[in-house]
This record gives C-alpha cells, sequence and structure tokens, in this order.
C-alpha cells in the first residue's frame, strides 16, 4: 500500500504590536511526505494559505493549493504534479492576485538546517499562468517579511534567478486555475518530503488587521505562508471493522466483571 504521511506543523506570530517590516517566525517542520518506495506513486493533499499584514495572520487573505503527485519517471528522478490553486480572498479585501508559489524540498527530513535535495531543473507544462519556474540548490531563496526559505518558486514572470519579482497575471480573487509542473532531481528519490509553503498576493487592496490596529492598504504585495490541511482517515476494510466491533466487545465484558466482583 502507498505510503502517504502528513506532518502538522504551527506558525508563531508575533504576538505584540509590531512595525510593518516584521518578520513572522513559522514553524519549518510543517511539511509532507511523499514516499513511492511501497507501491504507487499517487497522492494529494491540500496547503492552506494566510497572507500576514505587520506580522498578523490575515483570515480573509487565503488561498488553498491541492498538490496532485501524478507519477514518476526516469527511474525516480523525475516527479510530475499537478497543483489546483483557489484564491480564497474574502469580502474584507477588494482585490488580490496570487502571483507566486514557493517551496523546499528536505533531503532527509532529519538534520537541522537547509538540506535541499539536489535539483537539476523544475519544469512547467500544460498551460497555465505560472510560466517562470526557479530554483536555488544552494541558499534558495528568502521570502519578504517570512522566516522561510524556499529552494524552489513558481512564478508568473519577472527576473529569471530570484523569487523577488514576478508577473501582473496570475490567479484572481475568487478564481482556480490549474498548473502542472516537475522536479528533476540530480539523483534517484524513492521519497520527496515538501516543506516551507509560500505564496505571493499581489495587488491587495482593503483593509488588514495590523499589529497596531487596521491597515489600508492599496494594491500592496503580501506574503503568505502555508500549512498542509489535513489528510483523510483511512477507511478500514470489512476485516478490520469485525476486528474493532470484537474488541469492543471484549473490553465492556471485562469491565463488567470487574464492577461485579467490586459488588
Amino acid at each position: 500500500m502507498n505510503r502517504f504521511a502528513i506532518g502538522f506543523g504551527l506558525i508563531a506570530a508575533c504576538a505584540a504590536a509590531v512595525p510593518a517590516s516584521a518578520v513572522v517566525v513559522v514553524d519549518p517542520s510543517s511539511k509532507t511526505l511523499l514516499d513511492t518506495s511501497a507501491g504507487t506513486a499517487n497522492g494529494a493533499f491540500t496547503v492552506r494559505y494566510f497572507g500576514y499584514v505587520d506580522g498578523v495572520q490575515q483570515q480573509g487573505l487565503a488561498a488553498d493549493v491541492t498538490f496532485t503527485l501524478v507519477s514518476v519517471q526516469n527511474f525516480g528522478r523525475r516527479w510530475n504534479f499537478t497543483t489546483s490553486i483557489q484564491n480564497r480572498t474574502g469580502a474584507a479585501f477588494n482585490s488580490s492576485v496570487i502571483n507566486l508559489l514557493g517551496f523546499a524540498t528536505d533531503d532527509d527530513g532529519a538534520t537541522p538546517g537547509l538540506q535541499f535535495a539536489t535539483l537539476n531543473s523544475a519544469a512547467v507544462s500544460g498551460g497555465g499562468v505560472f510560466t517562470a519556474p526557479q530554483f536555488n540548490n544552494l541558499t534558495g531563496f528568502t521570502t519578504p517579511n517570512l522566516s522561510s526559505t524556499q529552494q524552489v518558486c513558481l512564478k508568473t514572470g519577472g527576473v529569471n534567478g530570484e523569487c523577488s519579482t514576478s508577473g501582473i497575471a496570475g490567479v484572481n480573487k475568487g478564481d482556480t486555475v490549474n498548473q502542472s509542473f516537475a522536479l528533476n532531481f540530480a539523483s534517484s528519490e524513492s521519497r520527496v518530503i515538501l516543506e516551507n509553503f509560500i505564496l505571493r498576493f499581489r495587488g491587495v487592496t482593503g483593509t488588514a488587521s495590523g499589529g497596531g490596529g487596521d491597515v489600508v492598504l492599496n494594491n500592496a504585495d503580501v506574503s503568505g505562508f502555508g500549512t498542509v490541511a489535513g489528510a483523510s482517515m483511512p477507511i478500514p476494510e470489512p476485516a478490520s471493522w469485525a476486528m474493532l466491533i470484537a474488541g469492543f466487545g471484549l473490553v465492556g465484558a471485562t469491565m463488567r466483571r470487574r464492577r461485579l466482583a467490586i459488588a
């Protein structure tokens, strides 16, 4: 059976009033594990993102991105994904456009610090608006206002070799866009750990909750950090249900005998 484990992390935001340049401290343990060593490659997980303004999480500036691992090719070197990117910005903001997605790989999942799995390339396919994939195996890319480092970013344009700029196109408020991409690793990988999920909202207009009160945004860029939203629990097979019911009956009978003995 294909193993697909998802781990949850915590987002630690600044609790006190902070200046506009505040950095939101995020926990890099929020990650997902895709493991193909025991069977088929297919697996999916959803990452939920929230924008941060003055170190404060904006519930109304949100997005969901569902990553689906479609196939693994070239003896474990090429991992093919599709993404469904939903801009869930709420009524407090008149406009926003998602024009950049970023994440990192983790080579072993245990060693502290940057331990990227080495990539030879990152590519996009199948249309979509994220036409400029970038990657950096050495230092990664730093996200403005977030203490988070990305190895890969998919963006809608801008300057090559960095993730600070992007194009004007993207996923508008209320829209959903699908995008396919591939990670080409330098060596065969039986599992891939993805973490440090971020995105960027461009052209944000509306009223945000800041550390010192409301903040009026006018065509602003806002960074968002994402955590894995959840995984469905496996449905027990009929034999498993029978074992569970028998187990509950045994526990109940044991407790009844104990009550009778005490009486």
